[in-house]
């Protein structure tokens, strides 16, 4: 049966390879990469559980993509070889080279291929975003009006849980739904909230960009079908942002939302040198709407005390993960103690991609036998237990490499391009937010994290620095 099953996956792959070498063209990479830049936000809703990995959209698009990059490359596209090699990829190359030691020091060989192929198609996914992908400005309008239906059911897991709809009809997990908080924590099509207010940075900083360029950034069919054709674009955009933030904190995602309100003056300071804002006659004009929205919510909040108990719930939560007396926070600590211990012996070569987890059970008292997919809930340390010091100095010169190139780049061009601009400053805030939550969450194969990364290489390789 398995020999019938090769054979017939072999003629499979025989047969499409034909078929791509006569019809692929060049241009599919970029539709490709259209393609991968709309999968962000689908990493855990749909996927599919397949060898102990889920199987995400992603990764089939990223190796459909690979799949036609090397059929072009070997039919010596011309198109393809004027294509310069993105700088940005010679840090992956030093990663996967300087990592290869730590490869033979694997002892669950599985969970080691696993991890690794994820990985790699990270990595191979930003490759083709980086290197193949034109018109950022449709890619990001495209990609944010995809958000907006991936929030709506946000909102409905939301709601559903409230009425008791079960998790299972909600997809929610069971370990966000309102027994724990009394309110559930949504987290839309990730795998969890934090993952989700991750994904929001990039909608939050877009959609109050285009509230102060007053330009259409919802698609023309879905203005139609909610009938707001007429309705200026500064009341949409500026609905728009409300809407990505209440779902943003509805994820109950602290340190993502703690890494926002930091970023926020740092924001808006790019906004008030592009557009000349004059926020003293924006208070102005606003702080009668303002006033009736902090009524509104004191008035539910002092009639309802559904409302106050959920606020409660919050409020303690909060004030024991700043006190390190949450679950949470509690296992952070043990993961944090297991790499402690783990790493001394192993600081230069590393012990191999997610080896963490089946070393790191015998040092944590409640997990006996080890656990494979334990993490270190930091993915710099991570990579540097899993990797190798060198791979970590790498990775970390890379984000550091690709951020300061494009600050330079966003500050040289801030006059000539203002929706550019607002594009560029919004895509650079939102892979900062990400940096930062990434001292709070592993493991490094995180494809939409790589998806901004490659539309920012891509951004700066547009134009000579």
């Amino acid at each position: 049966m398995t020999i019938l099953l090769a054979i017939l996956g072999f003629s499979i792959f025989g047969i499409a390879s034909y078929l791509l070498w006569h019809f692929a063209k060049f241009e599919w990479l970029n539709k490709v990469t259209k393609l991968l830049v709309l999968s962000l936000p689908f990493e855990r809703i749909p996927s599919i559980s397949l060898g102990g990995s889920n199987i995400r959209i992603s990764q089939i698009i990223v190796i459909f993509g690979i799949w036609i990059f090397a059929i072009l490359f070997l039919k010596k596209d011309i198109k393809l070889l004027k294509t310069n090699l993105n700088r940005f990829n010679y840090f992956f190359f030093g990663f996967l080279l300087f990592s290869i030691p730590s490869w033979f020091i694997s002892t669950d060989i599985k969970r080691f291929l696993v991890t690794e192929a994820a990985t790699l198609l990270v990595l191979c996914g930003f490759f083709l975003i980086s290197q193949f992908t034109t018109n950022l400005k449709e890619k990001i309008k495209d990609l944010i009006n995809v958000m907006i239906l991936v929030t709506l059911f946000g909102y409905y897991q939301f709601i559903g849980d409230l009425i008791g709809i079960p998790y299972w009809a909600t997809g929610l997990r069971e370990t966000y739904t309102k027994i724990v908080f009394g309110i559930p924590r949504i987290h839309s099509t990730a795998i969890e909230p934090l993952y989700f207010a991750g994904m929001l940075f990039l909608c939050l900083f877009v959609s109050i960009s285009y509230f102060f360029l007053n330009k259409q950034l919802i698609w023309e069919r879905l203005l139609l079908f909610l009938r707001l054709q007429n309705i200026s674009n500064y009341l949409i955009n500026g609905l728009l942002f409300v809407y990505f933030l209440l779902a943003f904190l509805l994820t109950i995602s602290k340190s993502a939302i703690v890494i926002f309100i930091l970023m926020l003056p740092f924001f808006a300071l790019f906004l008030i040198k592009i557009f000349q804002i004059n926020f003293t006659n924006i208070i102005k004009k606003s702080w009668i709407g303002a006033f009736a929205i902090i009524i509104i919510f004191l008035g539910i909040y002092s009639f309802s005390p559904a409302v106050q108990n959920i606020w409660k719930g919050v409020y303690e939560n909060f004030a024991a993960t700043v006190y390190g007396e949450s679950a949470s926070s509690n296992d952070r600590s043990l993961f944090l103690q297991a790499f402690y211990d783990i790493i001394p012996n192993n600081q230069v070569i590393g012990i191999g991609s997610g080896q963490f987890g089946v070393n790191a059970g015998n040092y944590i008292p409640f997990q006996s036998g080890g656990d494979n997919f334990l993490i270190v809930n930091n993915v710099y340390l991570e990579i540097w237990l899993e990797h190798g010091v060198v791979s970590l100095l790498i990775f970390i010169g890379f984000l550091a490499f690709l951020l300061l190139v494009f600050m330079k780049k966003i500050i040289t061009n801030l006059d000539s391009d203002p929706e550019l601009s607002c594009i560029n400053i919004s895509l650079f805030f939102a892979l900062l937010g990400y940096c930062f939550q990434w001292l709070t969450f592993s493991p490094i194969f995180i494809m939409p994290i790589f998806i901004i990364a490659g539309l920012i290489a891509s951004s700066i390789s547009a134009s000579k620095i």
